[in-house]
């Protein structure tokens, strides 16, 4: 793959699937500088994968960053909707929570009804079980 990515002139959708791929494998810290590296050439789909790297480090105020660069790009980018509301969930601003999560309602039903866990807390009062599996994220693969 990295002799790949030498021949293509440094393709930034090749270093997106090589950080996926690292992802995929739980190696998240070289996830991470490939995400960067396909960043910094423009790659939106390695800024979704950005933000969950940092999601899955416990870093949401950065994940929350990340996801909001590409949202700003792309409202209608139901990963970076969806990492909007996991952010804000974690970060207990369940009003933000609330509002993406009805835009992602609109955007993919399918999605909103996989993490359906997120509106919860609005509707008890208190934080759910987290059966959503705070490991479990929506990559990039473009």
């Amino acid at each position: 793959m990295k002799s790949q990515i030498a021949e293509s002139n440094e393709c930034p959708r090749l270093i997106n699937k090589l950080g996926f791929i690292y992802a995929r494998y739980g190696l998240l810290e070289p996830a991470e500088q490939q995400f960067l590296l396909a960043v910094d050439k423009d790659y939106l789909p390695a800024g979704i994968n950005l933000g969950n790297v940092y999601y899955l480090k416990g870093e949401y105020d950065k994940s929350l960053s990340q996801f909001q660069k590409v949202y700003d790009r792309q409202s209608y980018n139901t990963k970076a909707i969806l990492g909007l509301a996991r952010n804000y969930y974690q970060l207990e601003n369940y009003s933000q929570v609330n509002a993406y999560y009805q835009k992602l309602k609109v955007e993919s039903p399918e999605l909103a009804e996989k993490y359906a866990y997120l509106v919860s807390s609005e509707e008890t009062g208190e934080r759910a079980s987290l059966f959503a599996a705070k490991e479990e994220v929506e990559w990039s693969e473009e």
